[in-house]
């Protein structure tokens, strides 16, 4: 029994000199530092706002396009509508009326105002201020434009938009200017179209160059030998043409056809007879 005892008590002494194995910790994640967590909670939140973000703009690109697409029909439907370019006439030292005219111009830009003699060509409308038969007012006739008082201007002030010229075309000035219109439209062309005109002489109230620019927008030809011609025009300070059948006519013969968009007769406008 004290031999058992002795181990025991030496067993213990053993025991204590030898510490015992502790079992492995186990590792818990430490946490971030506070500054380290703060910038990754913002880095995280500003990824959410930029996919927020993006995600609005998917929302909003179709809208933009479809805005667009709207603009871009209603700039097309008003250049099918005859609106472009309006030119003027007879609005020398009526400074207001020019200043509405700018101010429509800005206001509403799908029609471009301009005074430039040389944009006859590519002009839709005239506005004119009076009764005047001006190279523009006859070029515009002969082209099957609108040819309008200024009163449309000050109608279409007063709605907000550009009315409906109809109401303001000034057929009572310049009786032919709703005819040629609509014959244009129906493809029956100017009121000299195939006829060819021989101009005789230089010294036209109009100008010899503006006297052929008339007989071709109103779709007719110059021709240079009077035997060529349907009709000659001639200047009255001219030296007639002699041994000819061609009717030999004034140049307002030529203008009142124009602007009455009928080839007017010949009886009262002869030469030389």
């Amino acid at each position: 029994k004290e031999e058992k005892e002795e181990k025991k008590e030496e067993q213990k002494k053993e025991e204590k000199k030898t510490p015992a194995k502790k079992a492995p910790a186990k590792k818990t994640p430490t946490k971030p530092p506070p500054k380290k967590r703060r910038k990754k909670e913002e880095e995280e939140s500003e990824e959410e706002s930029e996919e927020e973000d993006f995600e609005d703009v998917e929302e909003v690109a179709p809208k933009k396009k479809k805005t667009r697409k709207v603009e871009k029909k209603r700039i097309v439907k008003k250049v099918e509508s005859g609106k472009g370019i309006i030119q003027t006439s007879s609005f020398s030292g009526k400074e207001m009326e020019i200043d509405v005219l700018r101010n429509m111009s800005v206001q509403f830009p799908a029609l471009k105002i301009t005074e430039d003699p040389d944009s006859c060509d590519d002009a839709t409308h005239l506005v004119v201020a009076e009764n005047r038969r001006t190279f523009k007012v006859l070029h515009a006739l002969a082209q099957g434009l609108w040819v309008l008082s200024f009163q449309w201007v000050v109608a279409s002030m007063e709605a907000g938009r550009w009315v409906k010229e109809e109401k303001f075309e000034v057929h009572q000035w310049f009786s032919g200017a709703r005819e040629s219109r609509k014959g244009h439209l129906e493809g029956k062309g100017g009121v000299l179209k195939g006829v060819k005109v021989h101009l005789n002489g230089i010294k036209f109230n109009l100008g010899i160059e503006e006297m052929r620019e008339l007989v071709a927008a109103a779709g007719g030809e110059v021709v240079s030998a009077v035997r060529d011609c349907d009709y000659c025009v001639s200047s009255e300070s001219a030296t007639l043409p002699k041994r000819t059948n061609k009717p030999i006519v004034q140049a307002t013969w030529m203008l009142d056809s124009i602007s009455s968009y009928q080839i007017c007769d010949t009886k009262p406008y002869l030469l030389g007879r």
